[in-house]
């Protein structure tokens, strides 16, 4: 008896087929990890605002006798900046200038939050060590320099 052989698959290996093709996909997409990167690409332009906005705030200071701005709006009032940077969840940044403010005892301390870091992380920039540093949380009295 001669047997007739189709061409083709049949439904049982193309499913195993599809079933490979999916397991794939998924290793292929957990290794990229597209949220991780979206979040790093955040912090990564969270860095560079406050950088921007940190040397505005130190140019305001040098031309007003060291004397630190009251608002991030007084930047644009006097040129420094234009216009000043959001977060990437469109929120201001966070600024803060010590209650008492003279030539020599003014500080401030600027910070916006960060995405790929656990909660309640923010990168901070003090005007008292003129550096910048990752915290764990923001500071509450302006008076004193990134937690």
């Amino acid at each position: 008896m001669k047997t007739k052989w189709k061409n083709g698959f049949t439904l049982i290996e193309l499913l195993v087929v599809i079933a490979i093709l999916g397991i794939l996909a998924m290793a292929v997409i957990i290794a990229i990890n597209p949220a991780r990167n979206i979040n790093q690409a955040k912090d990564s332009n969270v860095r560079s605002d406050t950088s921007q906005i940190a040397h505005a705030i130190l140019v305001y200071s040098t031309n007003n006798l060291g004397i630190y701005p009251p608002t991030l709006k007084t930047l644009v009032d006097d040129g420094d900046i234009n216009p000043i940077p959001k977060q990437p969840d469109n929120t201001d940044y966070v600024y803060r200038r010590s209650s008492v403010c003279s030539s020599l005892e003014c500080s401030s301390v600027l910070w916006g939050k960060l995405y790929n870091a656990p909660e309640n992380h923010v990168w901070c920039w003090d005007s008292a060590h003129n550096s910048f540093k990752e915290s764990v949380n923001a500071p509450v009295d302006p008076s004193t320099t990134c937690p």
